[in-house]
């Protein structure tokens, strides 16, 4: 693999980034300094702007109202000469109902929902939610016409946003001793997954967001970032380094994809969206990583075909430990048995356990 161009698109420190369309030339890209810029990887620039003082004028628009508001802040170069605000950029999600709209999560926990043809217009979100207290950390959608947007923050509370409507339908209970650092929506719709910075995850049934409903711990780092295989599987990215394989009701610890450099904490993991074969993941070691987990996923499906205990792998025959799940959402009502500590956690493996083993050796 070879970089064939760069660009400077922004002048402070690029947070995030997403492809906007399936032909991969619109970039949206976020800052420090809570600019957004809408980019052309073919003409390698960028092509609209909006900034953080568009969206602050319109704070609290589609909490209250879903009337639209004009700003006078277009994202210019002096917008962008200032320096970084407690709005910064924190994450970026696509795929809305819209193919012209992405939403945007702030480091003050504001959500905004923005139209990429509005950047000329002024560049205020179409929509503002302005309900968790902390750093947005992630966000997805749901809903069968993905108008319900999900978002973890790091108040350590989970929110339920309805994007039409704007307004926020639901948040948990505070949780401040505990950030949430990630999130995905399994199940067919039913569950929310949240990473957490103590490296437990914790299961929220859809309508019943006050609490989780099940907790599965094990992890020795914070889950800073998760991937979903499957309405069953995810892959969990930790801050020690390790990249594992994760089933969900039920909860098993079924291995280790990989890792970077030890204690370098993964920041961002990404499946290849239209086969899920590759994944890809980048580090503090500031190396992207490619890795072919075709063979790895299917052989985890023909192990939960043939039934029993799905098998030792990553030691998940301890992974029912410290697990509360719903009993329809386990495929017989045999008890589990709980794990036997092998030097990890609830069947997860230590940074040092996964160097000893070949990959995927457990499975």
């Amino acid at each position: 693999l070879e970089i064939v161009g760069t660009w400077r698109a922004h002048s402070e420190s690029c947070r995030a980034s997403i492809f906007l369309d399936d032909d991969g030339d619109v970039l949206i890209s976020g800052d420090a300094a809570g600019h957004v810029h809408v980019n052309s990887v073919e003409r390698m620039e960028c092509v609209n702007k909006f900034s953080d003082e568009a969206g602050s004028s319109g704070r609290g628009k589609g909490d209250d109202s879903d009337d639209d508001s004009d700003s006078d802040s277009g994202g210019s170069e002096d917008d962008e000469s200032e320096g970084p605000s407690d709005g910064g950029v924190s994450v970026l999600l696509g795929g809305l109902s819209s193919a012209h709209t992405f939403a945007v999560g702030y480091d003050d926990g504001r959500i905004g929902i923005f139209d990429k043809r509005a950047a000329l217009e002024g560049g205020a979100p179409a929509v503002e939610f302005d309900k968790q207290t902390d750093f947005v950390s992630d966000l997805a959608l749901a809903g069968p016409s993905g108008h319900q947007l999900v978002s973890s923050s790091g108040d350590g509370t989970v929110a339920l946003f309805d994007i039409r409507k704007g307004k926020m339908v639901a948040r948990s209970e505070d949780d401040a001793d505990d950030e949430m650092l990630s999130l995905c929506v399994m199940k067919g719709g039913k569950k929310v997954v949240c990473g957490h910075q103590s490296g437990v995850i914790g299961i929220y049934s859809w309508g019943y967001w006050n609490d989780c409903s099940d907790r599965f711990p094990g992890h020795p780092g914070s889950v800073d970032t998760m991937a979903k295989v499957d309405e069953d599987v995810l892959l969990t990215g930790s801050s020690d380094g390790l990249i594992r394989i994760v089933s969900v009701l039920p909860n098993k610890a079924l291995g280790v994809v990989g890792e970077h450099l030890a204690d370098t904490p993964i920041e961002k993991l990404c499946l290849e969206p239209r086969q899920s074969r590759t994944l890809l993941s980048i580090s503090h070691d500031n190396i992207v990583k490619f890795w072919s987990v075709g063979e790895l996923l299917d052989s985890d499906d023909d192990e939960d075909g043939d039934g029993g205990d799905g098998g030792d792998g990553g030691n998940g025959d301890g992974a029912g430990s410290g697990s509360d799940s719903d009993s329809d959402e386990l495929p017989s009502k045999k008890k589990r048995k709980k794990g036997k500590k092998s030097g990890g956690k609830a069947g997860f493996k230590s940074s040092a356990q996964a160097q000893r083993s070949a990959f995927f050796a457990d499975m």
